[in-house]
């Protein structure tokens, strides 16, 4: 049987494009102390399960800023440029209990925690939008990859699938009558002629 390398090279795009579009959207969670965790444009949740105020950063790179929002008062605001460095930073810290952080803007954007305190970290790695996008991309390279192994085959299996079993009809076989009646026949006829004749 020879190999149809087309058919495995679209095969295996939809092994990675299913692959790569899982691992984008499904959170993410860390558990520890000194972390430092791949944020990316997402939306971060740090539970501190101390007592005390711990500080923490979000550090990423390139010349452009990135804005964090947050669901505790106080803390916001954007990232500030170490020098002339491409190295980007916002410092805060984590008060006890949970801690939502949205990202946006970001480019290799990292949680930080360098103490011996340990955290809980949920990363969601994508924004809402992003993550629609994602898997908007995966969906039509996987239902195209799908379409092209279907032709491939001349898409015998939706032929198989709309096929009906045609209804096999019903023979009935003539019944022959039975002899001795086949005998009488004629007998009877004659009788009933004789019936009522001057003879």
């Amino acid at each position: 049987m020879k190999l149809n390398w087309k058919v495995l090279a679209v095969i295996a795009l939809i092994v990675l494009a299913s692959t790569w579009a899982v691992s984008s959207v499904m959170p993410q969670s860390y558990n520890g102390a000194n972390l430092s965790v791949g944020v990316g444009s997402g939306i971060v949740t740090i539970t501190n399960p101390s007592s005390e105020m711990i500080p923490v950063q979000l550090t990423g790179t390139g010349t452009r800023t990135f804005a964090v929002t947050s669901n505790v008062e106080g803390v916001g605001g954007s990232s500030v440029r170490q020098g002339n460095s491409s190295v980007q930073i916002f410092d805060f810290v984590a008060p006890p209990g949970q801690t939502e952080l949205s990202v946006a803007r970001g480019a290799s954007v990292k949680f930080v925690s360098a103490t011996d305190a340990r955290l809980e970290v949920n990363v969601q790695p994508l924004s809402e939008g992003e993550a629609r996008t994602t898997l908007l991309v995966t969906a039509i390279i996987v239902i195209g990859g799908l379409y092209y192994l279907s032709r491939s085959v001349e898409h015998r299996w939706v032929k198989t699938l709309l096929r009906r079993e045609t209804p096999v009809p019903l023979v009935v076989a003539p019944v022959a009558a039975p002899a001795e009646a086949e005998a009488n026949r004629g007998r009877d006829g004659r009788m009933y002629s004789n019936y009522g004749s001057k003879e």
